[in-house]
């Protein structure tokens, strides 16, 4: 069994405090173990004072570790995901991959659940995102974006948000295959306009400081009206 990685994901914002109040530093040794093709990922890596490790991307995110095993562990993996196909963020992220569509009214109801939202608040309307952006403000942000609860909450809210658009717009579901994360869950209208949206609703979720999943809808909405 494979072992399990304590780490926990850190935005553009944390990463800078971290590295300030953590007395973190460049290992240039840790660094020069991380291949060219997982350099996005991790591309620099610190040891801070209290012995975790802070892998930084290239794009200002970051994942800290609690132990140098811990950031061996997890480069050790990518290292082979990387070997067998490239590595995409949203690798295995979607819940149930080909047959995402079939589970959505589950993901919905445990949405619900998690917010303790009844079905009178999620309706599928644009406003309803309002009243489910405020219930994810009121809870700990770092509960919903570290490795064990991300793909629970991502797959609800992306069978949430995409089923408010596909009202919105008359439109259906698919799913396409994607190389290097799986199947992708998308919204087409009659038109044949394609809304792909996952990728968006994971920055939001894991980047923003405060997340607008209305503004996505709305925006995604107001594309296919044009």
């Amino acid at each position: 069994m494979a072992k399990k990685i304590s780490l926990q994901r850190l935005n553009k914002r944390q990463v800078h405090a971290y590295i300030r109040d953590n007395n973190c530093l460049i290992d240039q040794s840790l660094n020069s173990q991380t291949p060219s093709n997982l350099l996005f990922v991790f591309d620099k890596t610190y040891q801070c004072a209290n012995g975790e490790i802070l892998a930084v991307s290239k794009d200002g995110t970051g994942k800290l570790y609690d132990s140098i095993n811990d950031w061996q562990a997890g480069l050790d993996e990518l290292i082979d995901l990387g070997n067998r196909e490239p590595v995409h963020i949203l690798y295995s992220q979607i819940p149930s991959q080909e047959r995402f569509v079939e589970e959505i009214p589950s993901l919905i109801s445990n949405l619900a659940k998690e917010f303790e939202l009844g079905s009178s608040e999620l309706d599928r309307t644009l406003g309803s995102l309002l009243i489910l952006d405020r219930a994810i403000a009121s809870k700990n942000r770092q509960d919903y974006i570290d490795d064990n609860s991300n793909r629970k909450i991502l797959g609800s809210l992306i069978a949430y948000i995409g089923e408010v658009i596909k009202s919105a717009i008359n439109g259906e579901w698919q799913t396409k295959q994607n190389s290097g994360w799986g199947w992708e869950p998308i919204i087409i209208d009659r038109n044949g306009k394609i809304s792909s949206f996952c990728i968006m609703v994971f920055d939001e979720l894991y980047e923003a400081e405060e997340s607008s999943f209305y503004d996505i809808a709305l925006m995604l909405i107001e594309s296919h009206q044009q």
